[in-house]
């Protein structure tokens, strides 16, 4: 993406943040849903009715003739996987993506859900992943460069030996879904240089995978991408640069969450 990237006034702001809380809310309400036994047809159910009695729009709803309300990227599943009537099973791993419109604004964010009695290498996979996104949460403020994220992220993961997906990247968000800058989560010079200011907001959501060894896969829906043999995991919040001592303010922080590397 060459355009500018988009600076918002209080106002925007304000509107951004209210559509990223919406969207924190209901991937929480979406996490607790999801267990063994439900199915991801339900799951998109849940999202759809939570955004509406919100005074939201489900955002996924049409995007590029997406067909449901919700992505639900099951097991080897990368990305943008479509609901249908799979039913979760112990062992399953599950990243729930969800995008909301209110307010004139979109949010946006995912999370990673373990059904029942999940594989050790998993539930490592998704804690490094996690911990990846917030160790490039914490760089961000004022100044600092937006290829600095896919360097952090890269940084860590390769202490675990995991391989940073190169095919999504997180994005500016606002009034619109997808703004510059396109924000890589690995070492690439594409990556945009340019400086953080106040008043930018965009998603940091890397995607994690055990290996590097995989092909592709999309299936007839147009959408879901499988790596068939090759487990992933994702994690996605929505970063607003400020002029605070921190330097950001997490927008779609859910209640209970913890940073992986602040003390209580």
């Amino acid at each position: 993406m060459k355009d500018p990237i988009h600076v918002m006034n209080a106002e925007q702001i304000e509107g951004l943040r209210k559509a990223a809380n919406l969207g924190a809310r209901t991937l929480k309400g979406a996490l607790e849903f999801a267990k063994e036994g439900v199915s991801l047809d339900q799951i998109d159910e849940f999202v759809h009715q939570f955004i509406v009695d919100n005074g939201g729009y489900p955002s996924a709803i049409d995007f590029h003739h997406y067909p449901k309300s919700v992505c639900t990227s099951v097991n080897d599943v990368v990305s943008h996987g479509v609901p249908n009537s799979y039913v979760l099973q112990d062992g399953d791993y599950l990243n729930i993506d969800v995008v909301c419109y209110l307010d004139g604004h979109h949010g946006d964010n995912s999370g990673m859900v373990m059904i029942g009695d999940v594989h050790e290498d998993i539930l490592k996979l998704s804690k490094v992943t996690r911990e990846a996104m917030f160790k490039a949460i914490d760089i961000c403020k004022p100044g600092v460069r937006y290829n600095e994220i896919g360097e952090t992220i890269q940084n860590y993961a390769d202490q675990f030996g995991y391989f940073v997906n190169r095919e999504f990247g997180g994005h500016g968000i606002a009034h619109e879904l997808h703004l510059a800058p396109l924000v890589y989560h690995h070492k690439t010079k594409s990556s945009s240089t340019a400086e953080m200011v106040p008043g930018m907001a965009f998603t940091i959501e890397p995607i994690l995978m055990l290996g590097n060894r995989f092909q592709y896969v999309q299936w007839e829906d147009g959408w879901t991408i499988h790596a068939p043999g090759m487990p992933s995991c994702q994690w996605e919040h929505i970063i607003l640069i400020t002029d605070s001592e921190k330097g950001h303010e997490i927008l779609t922080w859910r209640e209970g969450e913890e940073h992986p590397f602040e003390t209580k």
